[in-house]
Formats: C-alpha cells, sequence, structure tokens
C-alpha cells in the first residue's frame, strides 16, 4: 500500500470536493471509496525524484510530501465501489484511442503561493487527460460533478514547504540544478482507497494506451 498523499490539489479538494462526505451515515461511506488516476514515470525518473525529496530532506528538513511517491495526476475522485467495472470499462475505450507518447521534463518550477516545489514535464497531452477524464467520469459513468476534482498544469512534486524561509532556500537551491529527461507514457495507473484523506492508497487497475 502506498502511503501519504500529497497532491497540490489536496486542500482545496478537502474544502470544497470531499468536505460532502461528513454529512454522509456511516453506511453511506461505506460503499464509496477515493480513486486517483495518474501516470508514473520510468524507473529512473522515480529514483531521480525520491533522490531530490532525500536531498531536501537532508539539506532543509521536514516538509510536506517527501515521502510521496512520484507521479502525475490525472484525476481524482469518489465513487460507489460498484461503478469500478464500468470505471475501468469506460477508461480502457478511452486508453485504445490513444497512443503512447513522451514526455519531456525540462526543469524545476514552483508554486510560490504555496509553497510547493516541483518537476515540469513539459506536454500538452497530458493536459489534455486532465481536461478529457473528468468528462468521462462525469456524463459516461454517471459520477456527480461535486465528486470529480479537477486538476490542471501537469507536475512531479518534490515537496511543499509551509516555511517562507526554508522554502526560499530551497527553491534558490532547486532553480539552479539543470535537468532533462524524457519518458514514454504507455499506461495509466488507477488507485484506490477508503473514503478518508489518511487511509494509504493500494494500486486497483492499470489502463494501457493503444495504439
Amino acid at each position: 500500500m502506498i502511503q501519504g498523499f500529497g497532491i497540490v490539489f489536496m486542500r482545496r479538494a478537502i474544502e470544497k470536493g470531499i468536505s460532502y462526505l461528513y454529512t454522509m451515515s456511516d453506511t453511506q461511506k461505506e460503499y464509496l471509496k477515493q480513486y486517483l488516476i495518474v501516470i508514473n514515470p520510468s524507473k529512473d525518473i522515480s529514483s531521480d525524484v525520491t533522490n531530490f525529496k532525500e536531498k531536501f530532506r537532508s539539506k532543509f528538513g521536514k516538509a510536506k510530501y517527501l515521502d510521496l511517491w512520484p507521479h502525475i495526476t490525472l484525476s481524482l475522485f469518489t465513487a460507489r465501489e460498484e461503478l469500478e467495472f464500468e470505471l475501468k470499462e469506460k477508461l480502457q475505450s478511452y486508453a485504445q484511442q490513444k497512443t503512447p507518447f513522451a514526455v519531456q521534463i525540462d526543469k524545476f518550477n514552483c508554486f510560490k503561493k504555496s509553497g510547493v516545489i516541483y518537476l515540469q514535464p513539459e506536454t500538452e497531452i497530458i493536459t489534455q487527460f486532465q481536461r478529457e477524464i473528468p468528462e468521462i467520469l462525469k456524463q459516461q459513468i454517471g459520477i456527480e460533478e461535486k465528486h470529480v476534482l479537477m486538476t490542471s498544469q501537469p507536475h512531479l512534486t518534490i515537496t511543499r514547504s509551509k516555511q517562507k524561509k526554508q522554502f526560499q532556500e530551497a527553491w534558490d537551491y532547486y532553480q539552479n540544478i539543470y535537468y532533462h529527461k524524457a519518458f514514454v507514457v504507455r499506461k495509466m495507473v488507477v488507485y484506490r482507497r477508503e473514503s478518508n484523506n489518511y487511509a494509504p492508497w493500494g494500486a486497483c487497475f492499470k489502463i494501457a494506451l493503444g495504439g
């Protein structure tokens, strides 16, 4: 099982999209799961991201998401587990229309307001996935819009620092590191966990791209 969850928009998700869970009965919650659709980078890039996280820890101390596994988020949503078969079927149909594609990672970047430092993938295709998959969830599977959380600006999170001094010192360090690598995306991975924000994520199924 994968521990932790460090997607940048998680705070907004809790405030806007997942807060409805608190109004549900325990019986209703039992049937709901959280799902996360991601692209996992190649092994060498994943290893690099992990090393960058450890470098942050050793140079600048503790911060959020240092234990988060490397991934690029495509969609986060909550749904009844009974919809899982249909979810897999619709995503497979969608993925068959897509061909494997290359992703270039060219630099470090940051979200200054939230204190996030990340590696930036350069591809419009990922942004297209981030737009289209939520529409499949809503229109083809019937998941309510309030249960589907939108994301944008693809990124591989290194960390998030809430301390201004720590963030600035770390950003001064990372922005001067040259990083240029590429990998080929051949599949998406769907993760699932219980409908609370502290449960561990576990791999649910993989969706291969066609072509």
